[in-house]
C-alpha cells in the first residue's frame, strides 16, 4: 500500500511499469481500494555503469527520479510550475484491465506531455 508522504494530495507519487512497459511491475506499490495513487507510472527498470562495471537494478526508488528528470528538463516550457502535477497527470494513458489504485492515472506519454504543456503555454500568451 502507498504510505505517507506519498498519500498527501500535493506529492506526485510514481508507480513502476513492468519491464516491457505495458502493464504495472510487481513489486510496484499500490493504493487504496478508491484511491488515485500512485498518480502515474514510469519505467522501474535501468542498468547502472561505474567503472566499466554494468549492473541491472529495479525498482521504484527509480520512477521518481525519471520523472523528475523530465519536469527538470521541461522546466522553462512550464509557465505555471503550480499545475506540474496536472500536466503530468493529462499526459498519461490508462493501462487497460487495470485499476486506478495499481496505476493511477496511466503510464506517463511523454509526447503527450509536450503537448500539453505546449498548449498551456500557448493559450496564456
Amino acid at each position: 500500500m502507498t504510505h505517507c508522504p506519498a498519500c498527501s494530495e500535493k506529492a506526485i507519487s510514481v508507480g513502476a511499469l513492468n519491464r516491457t512497459g505495458d502493464n504495472v511491475a510487481t513489486f510496484s506499490c499500490k493504493g487504496h481500494t478508491n484511491s488515485t495513487k500512485p498518480d502515474l507510472l514510469t519505467s522501474g527498470y535501468g542498468v547502472t555503469q561505474y567503472q566499466g562495471i554494468t549492473d541491472n537494478y529495479y525498482g521504484t526508488s527509480f520512477t521518481a527520479p525519471v520523472v523528475a528528470g523530465i519536469v527538470a528538463a521541461n522546466i522553462n516550457m512550464i509557465r505555471n510550475i503550480q499545475n506540474v502535477k496536472q500536466y503530468l497527470i493529462m499526459s498519461c494513458d490508462p493501462i487497460l484491465d487495470v485499476v486506478p489504485s495499481k496505476q493511477g492515472a496511466g503510464k506517463l506519454n511523454l509526447s503527450k506531455l509536450l503537448e500539453v504543456i505546449s498548449h498551456e503555454k500557448e493559450s496564456n500568451t
